[in-house]
């Protein structure tokens, strides 16, 4: 008669044991990498198109160049940050680095993003 080790049987029973709520991590996290290697090549094709077709002497093609470039930025952080979530990286200097660069992003998306609609507004309205 054959007998079991019972240590072995726990740690095959571990390996085949799966965690939904890591999966479900992985997905999302998966998900999130996909649109935002796509937000950032659809950035870098509006930067193209306006650098080679448009007068940048005007304010606006500027502005809308600066909002695409923050907008990268936040997206390569971001990027970086659910790759580093997905391989487990726990460095807090890491995680600050990133968390620094995206708020600096946003920022200057936001302040990029006030700035363009006021300058529509000079345009359509008080015609400047």
């Amino acid at each position: 008669m054959a007998t079991v080790d019972p240590a072995k049987n726990s740690s095959e029973s571990q390996e085949q044991e799966v965690d939904p709520l890591k999966v479900f991590l992985k997905v999302v996290v998966g998900i999130t990498i996909l649109l935002i290697l796509i937000g950032i090549v659809a950035n870098f094709l509006l930067i193209k198109k306006y650098l080679t077709t448009r007068n940048l002497n005007l304010l606006f093609p500027c502005l809308i160049v600066y909002l695409a470039i923050f907008d990268i930025v936040y997206l390569i952080c971001t990027g970086l940050y659910d790759v580093g979530i997905l391989a487990g990286l726990r460095n807090p200097t890491w995680k600050l680095t990133l968390a620094c660069l995206s708020e600096f992003a946003s920022s200057g998306s936001i302040f990029t993003t006030i700035v363009l609609a006021i300058e529509r507004y000079l345009v359509l309205c008080q015609s400047v």
